[in-house]
């Protein structure tokens, strides 16, 4: 009795205290033939990806603000789950930053392609590119559940497009957001590619990662006494769907 009182004590002050954080996700190379070197051919991946199970929330915004209208992840405070926004960066080769373990190869260009969307039937789950928010009150990209994504794909690194041979893979862009229209558990796939044309052939250097879903649910803020039944309530949204 005492520890959940103590929880709850402590669920009260975190919305009196909002929160920036956010977690990184980095693009890389999967080291196939382990020399310690990014190779031709060698696939793209996430070299720290969510672990599984991962949940991921959005919260109502009211119109207005930026990403109003929209239930939102995006960099804005946040008094519950503040840890939860996250940005999708692209390893250095030591040219921009200290190199970093299985980097891409120089004149690599990387981007994250939406492959596929599901959720709630007639919501829709929108891409706000960087600032976008901040002169817009629309997604700059749209995809409604369960329909194609038509390979869309937004890019992490930060070199010139097309890059030269030798241009670092690094990319670190924020202020990317993501929306939904209706509360509910929702899925989205990305798969790492290159679009450089810096490989055998004129093509990528690197093949495309597996895919990787990202799980999120959707359900209006509640009020600071109903947080313990808030997070039960998400948990159970998705085990629900998890079932189906």
């Amino acid at each position: 009795m005492k520890s959940l009182f103590h929880l709850a004590v402590f669920a009260l002050a975190a919305t009196a205290l909002p929160v920036r954080a956010h977690q990184h996700f980095d693009a890389g190379i999967v080291d196939e033939n382990l020399n310690g070197l990014p190779d031709a051919g060698e696939a793209l991946r996430f070299v720290n990806p969510p672990a599984p199970g991962t949940i991921f929330h959005f919260y109502p915004k009211a119109a207005g603000l930026e990403y109003g209208g929209y239930y939102s992840l995006d960099e804005d405070p946040r008094p519950l789950f503040p840890n939860d926004y996250f940005t999708f960066t692209a390893l250095s080769d030591g040219d921009v930053d200290i190199a970093a373990p299985f980097h891409a190869a120089a004149g690599s260009s990387i981007w994250a392609q939406v492959t596929s969307v599901t959720g709630p039937a007639g919501a829709s789950v929108g891409f706000w590119d960087e600032n976008w928010g901040l002169t817009h009150t629309t997604p700059s990209q749209s995809f409604l559940t369960g329909d194609s994504t038509g390979g869309f794909s937004f890019v992490l690194s930060e070199s010139s497009f097309p890059p030269a041979p030798d241009e670092d893979p690094q990319g670190h862009i924020h202020n990317r957001a993501w929306t939904v229209t209706q509360p509910g558990a929702y899925d989205v796939t990305f798969t790492l590619i290159d679009r450089s044309a810096n490989g055998p052939g004129a093509g990528p250097i690197h093949d495309p990662s597996v895919p990787y879903t990202f799980h999120f649910v959707a359900i209006p803020e509640p009020a600071a006494f109903s947080l313990l039944g808030f997070a039960a309530a998400a948990g159970w949204i998705w085990r629900r769907r998890a079932m189906r």
